[in-house]
């Protein structure tokens, strides 16, 4: 469709309109943003010029063509144009307006015309409810008669829209159920107990949807997501459980191998420093996490013989004191072997749900 400018008949004064504002050659109606060209120095509205410069099209006067970047803006007649004054749009062919007897004797500048027009009470719009299936249309002004006569009617339209929702989101709501069923399947196939949390966000949200297409969509991407997503975060899960299973083993390991070379009583209190160091990677290896993985690590830790090394390390160190104590020097590992006592009663406790022995190793 070929641009246009202002209708000559807007215009309220047509001998100004005569005198004074110029006709565009390419829609013959008053310019609308006016171009001046360069050679010629006429005047066509910018729209014009861009669909004449687009198709080809010459200017009528000079016979050149429309070089808009060479073009410029007419900022006089843009003034001009924009002050003269118009009448309402609905004036110009009332049958247009639902042929009221009655016309709008509105009149005003140019500038002001696009504001009238949005408020303007002769202007023909839809019913309200047109989105309900209302197809009356009627003067701006009649809008809220219309509603009163046609109440009925109206709500009648409402319950047939409620019903073709409800509906709607019933197919969506057994589609994405179906959906839900098939990944559940997909799931239990892939080693995984539970549905993605993922979709059932989604069909939580089913019921504030009104586009079964846009519900599909999303189900659809959330069921290719968790596809791919969830072997993924199983296998981390298993790799994960093999290096925490390593460091436990690692960590037992160590403890029970320190405890079986335990032989020199004179070196009690070295050795307790070493045991406790030992005991406090062990115990944040057996803390980690809750539950079923606190009840697993403590079971590699009985198998792996720590509750016999810590038995032993008992012993040692109660021999220990026995050795130490005709020196009377000062207490028995006033510091060392205190905390570590207090590491393998922990150990204990995490292990087998008991406080454990504790002894009194000061003198």
């Amino acid at each position: 469709m070929a641009p246009h400018g202002y209708e000559t008949d807007l215009f309220e004064d047509q001998a100004q309109l005569e005198a004074h504002l110029p006709i565009c050659q390419i829609c013959y109606d008053v310019p609308r943003e006016a171009l001046l060209h360069p050679r010629c120095g006429k005047s066509v509205c910018s729209e014009c010029a861009l669909y004449a410069s687009e198709h080809g099209k010459p200017c009528g006067y000079c016979n050149e063509a429309f070089d808009l970047d060479a073009m410029h803006r007419n900022l006089d007649l843009r003034n001009l144009i924009a002050g003269a004054k118009v009448r309402c749009r609905t004036r110009l062919a009332p049958g247009d307006w639902m042929g009221a007897v009655e016309v709008c004797d509105w009149m005003g500048e140019l500038c002001q015309l696009d504001n009238h027009m949005e408020s303007c009470g002769f202007v023909t719009v839809d019913c309200r409810w047109k989105w309900l299936g209302c197809t009356h249309r009627m003067q701006r002004r009649q809008r809220s008669a219309h509603a009163e006569q046609h109440d009925e009617q109206h709500e009648l339209l409402a319950r047939a829209h409620v019903q073709a929702l409800n509906a709607e989101l019933d197919r969506s709501d057994q589609s994405l159920r179906d959906k839900m069923t098939q990944t559940e399947a997909s799931a239990h196939v892939r080693g995984h107990s539970n549905p993605p949390a993922a979709l059932q966000a989604a069909l939580a949200a089913d019921s504030s949807q009104d586009s079964r297409g846009e519900v599909e969509a999303e189900v659809e991407a959330v069921v290719e997501e968790a596809e791919t997503t969830q072997p993924t975060a199983s296998a981390r899960k298993r790799e994960r459980e093999v290096e925490e299973h390593l460091d436990l083993d690692t960590a037992c390991a160590r403890l029970v191998g320190r405890v079986r070379d335990l032989h020199n009583c004179s070196k009690a209190v070295a050795d307790a420093a070493e045991i406790c160091e030992l005991g406090e990677q062990l115990l944040q290896c057996l803390t980690q996490g809750s539950g079923d993985e606190l009840e697993r690590a403590a079971r590699v830790a009985r198998d792996a013989g720590v509750l016999g090394a810590v038995d032993r390390f008992m012993a040692y160190l109660s021999s220990s004191r026995q050795a130490a104590r005709p020196s009377r020097g000062t207490a028995f590992g006033a510091t060392a072997v205190p905390k570590a006592q207090a590491i393998v009663a922990r150990l204990r406790k995490v292990l087998e749900g008991s406080e454990g022995v504790q002894l009194d190793l000061t003198d």
